[in-house]
């Protein structure tokens, strides 16, 4: 675990944000007279995914908004079970200002402390407990099995 990295992501870029990322509120209507747009992996990435052709009749929308160092504002749209960024204010332009370019990979910090399992205490831990409860479980199972089950009886 120690030798994992992280990497920055869309999700990352919005996590770091969150506090500038805000509901959408305007319309559709010029990311639809554009005819298509640029997926970006997030605002100010300078990474495109691919270009998306959008029709009137397509069933997509912005769900939030992200206004850049440069004035630019972005919306994260969602289209057939998938979404990307797209800027809002020139959703064809290829060369937009790289304002948020992606950092240097991470060393991966835990958010919670570890406890190595095989060196638990056995008698405090709920080990014990799980086993006795499997063994109730296997006996009270084979006893009702002998109570309820007559081979001799048969139903005719």
């Amino acid at each position: 675990m120690d030798d994992l990295l992280v990497i920055y992501d869309d999700i990352a870029f919005e996590e770091e944000h969150a506090d500038a990322i805000y509901k959408y509120t305007g319309d559709m209507e010029e990311i639809i007279e554009a005819g298509s747009v640029i997926i970006w992996e997030w605002p100010g990435s300078g990474i495109t995914f691919f270009t998306f052709e959008i029709f009137e009749e397509d069933n997509v929308w912005i769900s939030r908004a992200y206004t850049d160092a440069a004035g630019l504002e972005w919306g994260y749209i969602s289209f057939y079970g998938r979404g990307g960024w797209v800027c809002i204010s020139d959703p064809m332009n290829y060369d937009l200002p790289v304002t948020d370019p992606m950092p240097a990979p991470a060393p991966w910090v835990s958010e919670t402390s570890h406890t190595d399992i095989g060196t638990a205490e056995k008698s405090g831990s709920p080990v014990i407990l799980i086993v006795i409860i499997v063994a109730a479980l296997v006996a009270g199972t084979v006893l009702l099995i002998k109570l309820l089950y007559d081979p001799k009886k048969r139903r005719a």
